[in-house]
């Protein structure tokens, strides 16, 4: 059986994701084998449940049990495969640089879907952040104007309630104040000596001490200062809040990308690392 395995082309041993020998091989519904490891970083780092190779996807992500007849015959291809001629070996390292090249191409068409995504997640993002800032801004707007609205009717009824107490204090002067009575002859009737002295008295209704002090009553001429600074400070505690969430989420986001792509050069030094041990050339780098 090893000298008839030794002969099959090496290309039914290769995981299309490290481009070696399967280890641990695991073969999916579609049919498609990958090495355990391979299968498993993959899914993890594109977040999906699809074939890396025929890209069909799976309602449920499948369970992974190793092909134990894939396995013995990978670990009897390679105890037994043949030595390589260096035309064979170039042929293998330029059919592993059109692979490479490939699967190259589907992940930049792979990236640009998830760019498309992340397009319309920030679209939609910046529509609810802005839309909520809009609101805000507007109903804060509107409290200012209500508030000093507010402020000048009362301040309207506090003048008028002052202009009435000094009208009624004129008229409370007025009515006390004395004035000449017609039908008493003055000085100038009357012969020099035989002059008589008038005097009238009145009697005042509201004492000085009873009367307000009006030189000690102001008011203020803008009282409005400051109403919509503090109301500014409250839009921009809210945008402060919205940029601290949005930070976070982002720093998240920049968190598992650094994750994934070190997970992915791990993954690229581990199989170089095998390639240069069994003694196979390295392909180019991606």
């Amino acid at each position: 059986m090893a000298s008839t395995i030794s002969f099959l082309p090496e290309k039914h041993f290769l995981c299309s994701l490290c481009r070696d020998i399967f280890t641990s091989p695991v073969t999916i519904p579609c049919g498609h084998s990958f090495c355990l490891s391979c299968l498993c970083q993959y899914w993890t780092r594109h977040q999906s449940k699809y074939c890396p190779h025929c890209r069909r996807l799976f309602s449920d992500r499948p369970d992974l049990s190793v092909n134990h007849i894939l396995a013995e015959v990978s670990d009897n291809y390679r105890k037994t495969r043949p030595e390589k001629t260096p035309d064979e070996e170039l042929v293998i390292n330029v059919e592993l640089m059109i692979q490479e090249r490939l699967q190259k191409i589907e992940r930049l068409k792979y990236a640009l879907e998830l760019q498309k995504n992340s397009y319309l997640r920030e679209v939609r993002e910046s529509q609810k952040v802005f839309s909520a800032l809009v609101h805000a801004m507007e109903k804060n707007h509107k409290a200012v104007v209500d508030a000093i609205e507010g402020r000048q009717r009362e301040e309207e009824k506090k003048v008028e309630t002052l202009v009435k107490e000094i009208e009624q204090e004129i008229q409370t002067l007025k009515k006390e104040t004395p004035e000449p009575d017609p039908q008493v002859p003055g000085n100038s009737e009357r012969g020099g000596d035989d002059t008589e002295q008038v005097t009238v008295t009145i009697v005042p209704t509201m004492s000085p001490s009873e009367m307000k002090d009006w030189s000690r009553v102001t008011i203020e001429t803008d009282p409005c200062v400051g109403v919509t600074r503090r109301a500014l400070a409250d839009v921009m505690e809210k945008i402060k809040v919205d940029v601290n969430r949005l930070s976070k989420s982002e720093l998240k986001r920049i968190e598992k990308y650094a994750a994934e792509d070190r997970a992915t050069q791990c993954h690229i030094i581990k199989h170089y690392r095998t390639m240069i041990t069994m003694g196979t050339s390295v392909p180019s780098a991606r």
